[in-house]
């Protein structure tokens, strides 16, 4: 999923999506469908809003900590890489959110940094570590969450549900219609219809991307490629 996020991202950015103060609505609704559709699972924006506050927390901790003598990154390991002991032990004396980050595997690292890398968090905006695992911890029925590898790797409040074979918009649970509020103004006509428009295009290049055929030595490449898969 993770994988996949970054990938619409890195789309919804190459059509403008992506701006100075950060990713548009339409970036976080558009990929919310897709993910929907594609994992048959409920996701929201909110739940891809929180995953990309997580990593820009990531990228955050580990560039600083790269930014110091006696620490590197093991890109084959997709970890940290730390010369001494005791350096370590030095430093999240005074970086406490850091001192999980000693043997945190970040499989996704280089979509981290090509994501995030411009976007980093300070001031009254930016969030600890443990902020950032709270904002993560689902509030529903347990029984319903797919929790893909950990707190800080999956997207653990998106809900199993049913989605619609003929639509890339997920169903809300036990909500009717006429529960479901009116969506909110998005200030001019052009904007809306450019809005409009541009998830027309996000939509046809999903249907593209699911109907198309795969070679079935691919497929299997990418399944063994799957960490811990038996």
């Amino acid at each position: 999923m993770e994988r996949s996020l970054a990938d619409i991202l890195r789309e919804e950015r190459q059509i403008g999506h992506k701006g100075d103060g950060g990713w548009k609505a339409i970036a976080y609704n558009t990929a919310a469908a897709i993910l929907s559709a594609q994992f048959d699972i409920e996701v929201s924006d909110d739940n891809i809003r929180n995953r990309v506050k997580t990593w820009k927390r990531f990228y955050d901790i580990v560039s600083d900590i790269l930014s110091q003598s006696g620490f590197n990154w093991n890109a084959t390991k997709k970890m940290l890489s730390v010369d001494e002991d005791n350096v370590w032990d030095e430093y999240v004396k005074s970086h406490e959110d850091a001192r999980t980050f000693r043997f945190k595997v970040i499989a996704n690292w280089d979509d981290i940094v090509d994501l995030c890398g411009k976007d980093r968090a300070t001031g009254e905006d930016a969030e600890t570590c443990a902020e950032a695992a709270e904002i993560m911890t689902p509030e529903s029925d347990p029984n319903n969450i797919v929790d893909l590898e950990s707190d800080t790797q999956g997207f653990e409040s998106c809900q199993v549900d049913d989605v619609s074979p003929n639509s890339c918009c997920p169903k809300r649970r036990n909500q009717k219609p006429s529960d479901i509020p009116p969506p909110k103004k998005r200030g001019t006509t052009n904007v809306l219809a450019d809005s409009v428009a541009k998830m027309a295009s996000s939509l046809e290049h999903f249907i593209n991307s699911t109907t198309q055929k795969h070679d079935p030595t691919e497929v299997y490449n990418e399944v063994i490629a799957i960490p811990d898969l038996t």
